[in-house]
């Protein structure tokens, strides 16, 4: 299949207010548009320049803070403090679907995209969720294999064993040292088959939690076969169609495969529609985008990783002040926050550029926001 010839369903740049969207997209984006605005595809990981937004800014209805139930100085003196590091470039917190604070710092703007690096995770995991609603994908049971054969062929048994499960819960047992093993594979003409041809360090897989990208490509790569879409196409006529957001960028492999939870753009009002989608229960103007059950299931602690955080399908779960908080987690601090208890959304952007920003995410959302709460 030729990715790049490739379109799908959405028009370029269009928004709608935060309620308002059918299920599908009927119009078309094009996704080679979308990679070539950087030309990248031969590093793993893109040197994350800022992209402007093509269209017209995403709308989002807004509120006073003490209008949904803040302090509004004590949010403010935490959005304050945040806003110091010279990384950041926006603070958004939306409560009850309005926007109650919107910072932007350093340069950032409304309609600037950074790289949401491994925040985009728990976007593969929403597509995955839909793939199997679809019937694209059975079950997260199904084993890899059956989606790429050709990666199987050295009949290795444990490997075959891999299920779609085990990409979703870092759990599939093939060796990787993050922010090590990517330098390696990027070298490689195919980097899936190099992915998958790791050696098994954990015999059967699903045993033990090992963060890796490396599995999250894999997973765009059983996207693109399971659907006959590429993963871009799919994402944007099945997720982000229906809530009105398009990718400013996103970035690929040399076979075209689209990049699985890193190299991708999306302004931070578009990132908190989705975690605004997520608060809803998959539901947007009252159809169904995600499964609300796929989204029970995503925030099931599936592993434990250290004392404070545990991990679902591609996102990261802890508790704060006796708050459940889902966390869409990148490099340098690009997080998507979702608290249900609480119907509060929070973004934060960073420009990595020059390097990784480094604050106390937990601290912010406990201190600033959750105690802001009245």
């Amino acid at each position: 299949m030729n990715v790049r010839s490739l379109y799908l369903a959405l028009a370029i740049g269009a928004v709608i207010a935060l309620t308002g969207a059918p299920a599908h997209s009927d119009a078309a984006v094009d996704c080679e548009a979308i990679y070539q605005r950087a030309g990248h595809g031969e590093t793993f990981y893109e040197y994350n320049p800022t992209y402007v937004d093509r269209g017209v800014v995403f709308d989002w209805p807004e509120a006073k803070p003490e209008d949904e139930g803040f302090n509004a100085a004590v949010l403010a003196q935490a959005v304050d403090q945040l806003v110091v590091s010279p990384m950041v470039r926006s603070v958004l917190v939306a409560r009850h679907g309005k926007l109650v604070a919107e910072r932007y710092a350093h340069g950032g703007t409304v309609d600037r995209a950074n790289n949401m690096h491994s925040a985009s995770k728990s976007i593969l995991s929403a597509l995955v969720g839909i793939a199997i609603r679809e019937g694209h994908i059975a079950s997260v049971d199904e084993k890899v294999a059956a989606f790429l054969p050709e990666h199987f062929a050295d009949g290795n048994n444990a490997r075959g064993q891999i299920t779609v499960a085990h990409l979703l819960t870092m759990s599939a047992g093939l060796a990787w040292s993050e922010d090590v093993t990517e330098y390696q594979i990027e070298g490689e003409d195919d980097w899936v088959y190099a992915i998958l041809a790791r050696p098994m360090v954990a015999n059967p897989p699903g045993q033990t939690f090992d963060y890796s990208t490396g599995l999250t490509h894999v997973l765009s790569a059983v996207l693109t076969s399971a659907t006959g879409m590429s993963t871009c196409a799919f994402a944007h006529q099945y997720l982000f169609g229906p809530i009105r957001i398009t990718a400013e960028h996103w970035g690929r492999d040399p076979q075209g495969i689209y990049s699985g939870g890193y190299n991708l753009y999306m302004t931070p009002r578009e990132m908190a529609a989705f975690g605004q989608l997520y608060l809803q229960g998959g539901r947007w103007q009252g159809v169904e985008v995600v499964p609300g059950d796929w989204i029970n299931r995503s925030f099931q602690r599936h592993f434990q990783t250290d004392d404070d955080h545990h991990y679902g399908y591609l996102w990261w779960l802890r508790d704060l002040d006796s708050h459940a908080v889902a966390i869409a987690w990148g490099w340098g601090d690009q997080i998507i926050a979702v608290m249900p208890s609480l119907a509060i959304v929070v973004v934060v952007t960073t420009d990595t550029a020059g390097g990784a920003a480094d604050f106390d995410v937990a601290g912010f959302l406990r201190d600033g926001v959750i105690a802001a709460v009245e």
